[in-house]
């Protein structure tokens, strides 16, 4: 066993290496070839069966890659094969950085909102100038991929967009693209956060193609650049069938100058939160699924959100719905909505019965009203834990006053019992 690779539980690990060693084959100059069909059917499982530490972040799937094309391994000893993935670990990690820009856009409009933040390592950038020579070289090398942007039919229309930058030292553009694209999204669920939990229901919904909730949006393409603003790879990412019907958002006169105060100082309560990995999580699975604009699949990620912000994935529904509500001033009524969007996703899972497209946007509403209060209270309270164990505690206290005190001085005589220096043994 690998120091940072280990097997997933409930796995067959001989079976699932099996799988994988029966499509692969040797050459004689110990080249490895795999059967496309089968490698692509079974790699996903064989990468879901590995588990790999926090700082393997976004190499994981190059490790088990190199690992599986070592003509020396026979992938019959499984800790054999996660000995090989950290190995494969130490020798991408150790190569050096280099830094690269991701250039991507939102859908905004109006004046500039800020104009660098720091996200832990990388630099956001909003609206740069389109003068300046990045921007420059930027537009050369996307007009040299117009063609192939054409191709698979990616708008290239910039009407309705505002550049962002993210700027990342990575191993290489893929990893940059990775960590530039979560920190983006990091600062999207928060832009969202504040504009949806201000959104009433829509009576009038029904009468509507579907369309996301958000209102920040990702443009239609991303590409990552040198510093220079060439193109660092002819790789490019986008959002598949991108649609965006909904109006851009744009602040009215003197609106835009209060919207940058309040997210530069949210901004900074997560920079400095004990519990900023576990709100970035949050933050992610919030703007990602109120991207879909498939209800049914927005109601699935916002409970999943849920779960992973109370720290309940696998505890039953009870415990998501009584954590949720312990936030709420009207706790009774918050157990009412909670119970109700659970109801609603159970159905949508197990009884295959699709959300009627007339209550479709007040589900969702009440949904985003749970996860917005749990975001909102670690992103406010967040420094009175140390992590987000002490938070989950938090969420299981009782109600009771006289529970809580009770369990205060049961507390601190503990503390008071435990120093007391031993009594010497009577003869």
């Amino acid at each position: 066993m690998g120091s940072n690779f280990s097997w997933e539980q409930g796995f067959n690990n001989p079976l699932v290496l099996g799988k994988i060693a029966a499509c692969r084959k040797i050459g004689k100059d110990a080249r490895i070839s795999f059967d496309a069909a089968d490698y692509h059917f079974w790699l996903p499982v064989l990468e879901s069966a590995v588990r790999a530490s926090e700082k393997v972040g976004q190499l994981k799937h190059r490790c088990v890659e190199q690992a599986l094309n070592d003509a020396v391994l026979t992938l019959k000893d499984c800790d054999a094969f996660l000995r090989r993935c950290d190995k494969a670990f130490t020798q991408l990690s150790s190569r050096a950085k280099t830094d690269f820009v991701m250039v991507s856009s939102v859908t905004y409009t109006g004046l500039r909102l800020f104009s660098g933040m720091k996200d832990g390592d990388v630099r956001l950038q909003w609206q740069p100038s389109q003068k300046s020579n990045f921007m420059r070289g930027v537009r050369q090398s996307r007009d040299d991929l117009s063609d192939v942007l054409r191709s698979h039919k990616i708008s290239q229309a910039s009407e309705g967009l505002t550049n962002v930058l993210a700027h990342v030292s990575a191993f290489d553009a893929h990893e940059a693209h990775a960590v530039a694209t979560d920190s983006i999204d990091t600062l999207r669920g928060m832009l969202n956060l504040f504009v949806n939990s201000k959104r009433g229901v829509n009576p009038f919904s029904r009468m509507s193609a579907p369309h996301a909730v958000n209102r920040f949006r990702s443009g239609p393409y991303r590409t990552v650049h040198n510093v220079d603003g060439s193109i660092a790879t002819k790789t490019f990412w986008y959002e598949h069938r991108w649609l965006h019907e909904t109006p851009t958002v744009r602040f009215k006169d003197g609106k835009t100058k209060k919207f940058n105060q309040n997210l530069k100082g949210w901004w900074r309560k997560l920079q400095d939160n004990p519990l900023s990995n576990h709100i970035r999580s949050g933050l992610l699975r919030y703007c990602r699924a109120l991207d879909q604009h498939d209800a049914e699949a927005a109601l699935l990620g916002m409970w999943g959100a849920l779960e992973s912000l109370t720290g309940t994935q696998r505890d039953k529904y009870e415990v998501t719905v009584s954590r949720t509500a312990l936030l709420f001033l009207d706790k009774e009524t918050a157990r009412q909505i909670a119970h109700h969007v659970r109801l609603r996703r159970n159905s949508s899972i197990h009884a295959v019965r699709t959300l009627n497209q007339e209550e479709a946007d007040a589900i969702l509403i009440h949904a985003e009203t749970l996860v917005s209060r749990v975001l909102f209270f670690c992103l406010s309270e967040g420094k009175r834990f140390v992590d987000e164990n002490e938070l989950f505690n938090f969420l299981d206290l009782t109600l009771s006053e006289a529970k809580l005190r009770r369990t205060i001085a049961l507390s601190k005589f503990s503390v008071e019992y435990h120093s007391r220096k031993p009594i010497p043994a009577s003869e």
